[in-house]
């Protein structure tokens, strides 16, 4: 009997592998690589309406506010907007960034397989950590959701290096300084 549990375990994570990385896309004849259905479909929501295209980075719980608080509570949090008319708000911690910078970190997101590989987290308190979120689309809503652990430096997270890379002026600074000085541990 252990050896057929084992064989199922196997059978099973073979099966979790090729649903992943069909999710994921595939690389087709000409190097080209095909994106999987549930990159498309994000890719192509949010390239629909880039205008409503938005991304918050946060962390919970919010330092020195413990479960009790919101994630616009975190000191560091970054709203990124395609639409510079929802920046007024909040204009210490949102920030425009143009449409063509909207639609290349959805093309990062589609072809490095993050849309395929998104937190899911359960209604309720969210687990600590940080979080990277991308809604839009018509109507819209959330399409992309990632948590880290609260000791992973934002640093050495891809999207993190990509938006660093991506962007400019106050978008850029605030990017690259978030969580600098939350005295969360770091790798």
């Amino acid at each position: 009997m252990g050896g057929d549990v084992g064989a199922r375990r196997c059978g099973m994570r073979g099966i979790t592998i090729v649903v992943t990385l069909a999710a994921a896309g595939t690389v087709g004849a000409g190097g080209d690589k095909e994106l999987g259905p549930i990159a498309r479909a994000a890719t192509e929501a949010l390239k629909a309406d880039l205008a409503a295209f938005e991304v918050r980075i946060y962390g919970y719980p919010p330092p020195g506010k413990g479960f009790g608080g919101s994630p616009d509570d975190d000191p560091t949090w970054v709203r990124l907007v395609t639409d510079p008319k929802r920046v007024a708000a909040k204009p210490k911690q949102a920030f425009a960034i143009t449409e063509k910078q909207a639609a290349g970190l959805i093309d990062y997101l589609a072809e490095s397989g993050m849309f395929a590989q998104q937190a899911t987290d359960g209604p309720g308190i969210p687990f600590p950590g940080w979080y990277v979120a991308v809604t839009g689309g018509k109507p819209a809503r959330r399409l992309g959701y990632w948590r880290y652990e609260s000791d992973v430096k934002p640093g050495s997270v891809g999207v993190m290096q990509y938006l660093g890379k991506a962007l400019d002026g106050d978008a850029k600074s605030a990017v690259e300084n978030f969580r600098k000085d939350t005295g969360a541990p770091k790798k």
